[in-house]
């Protein structure tokens, strides 16, 4: 609202109020013999000011909303709207290939934590039962499924699940009070192994899968982002060329 709108709006609106406040002086009503029944009606006269309050206001608040918006630039659409959707794409595909990856990482962790445990147990089972039967024939053949230096830290490791099942089946068929125990732990830890052995494998390979797709999907971003800010550049001078001041979208 300019300076002229704010002056008439203000004259307006004192004509309307003096009109309203003077009107008790002069009006009047014929309800007794000496009542004025020429004057104007105050109460018409009170309704006529409000009304020309009410209409002189929203003629002026019509006019400076109707100025306000006529002056307003009109919006531009963002000629890199499709390169900005290709991104944010990319950048969702990176973040679900990334939580897969990282799923799959702390289940390899857990896994091989797993197998190390029971290996490094049934290492020590092991070892207590070829001492107790070092005298008999069946240590000879369990000693011939055994790796060089089985009986160091992480001997067992490379052994495959079927040797620790061959060495569970050569265990368990041992006898005596005073290694029972042990072999029965021994052969339940063996098949433990084994599945531990299944599923380390297992993740391991969606690791490997996951860990591809995030690669991918880096690249991906990578691209979606040169392509936009290409656009952006070939776009910077579009609106100094149009003359518009506005910034070009970001």
């Amino acid at each position: 609202m300019n300076w002229r709108e704010r002056i008439f709006l203000v004259a307006w609106l004192s004509l309307c109020f003096a009109v309203m406040t003077e009107g008790a002086l002069w009006a009047g009503d014929c309800q007794a013999d000496s009542d004025d029944c020429g004057s104007v009606p105050d109460n018409n006269s009170t309704a006529a000011g409000v009304g020309g309050a009410l209409a002189g206001g929203g003629l002026a608040w019509n006019s400076y909303n109707k100025r306000k918006k006529k002056g307003a630039p009109p919006s531009k659409p963002d000629p890199c709207a499709a390169e900005q959707q290709a991104l944010s794409k990319a950048q969702g595909d990176l973040a679900a290939a990334q939580g897969q990856r990282d799923h799959y990482a702390q289940e390899v962790n857990k896994w091989a934590a797993e197998d190390d445990r029971l290996t490094s147990r049934a290492q020590q089972l092991l070892s207590r039962i070829r001492d107790a039967i070092s005298w008999t024939p069946q240590n000879t053949q369990i000693g011939a499924q055994l790796p060089s230096g089985w009986d160091k830290p992480g001997g067992l490791d490379n052994l495959t699940s079927s040797q620790w099942q061959t060495l569970s089946n050569l265990v368990g068929r041992l006898q005596g009070a005073d290694i029972q125990s042990d072999v029965q732990e021994f052969v339940n830890d063996a098949g433990s192994i084994e599945n531990t052995m299944g599923e380390l494998g297992n993740a391991k390979k969606n690791w490997d899968t996951y860990e591809d797709a995030y690669l991918e999907a880096q690249r991906q971003v990578n691209a979606a982002q040169f392509a936009l800010d290409d656009c952006r550049a070939s776009h910077s001078g579009d609106a100094q060329s149009q003359g518009d001041t506005a910034p070009a979208p970001s």
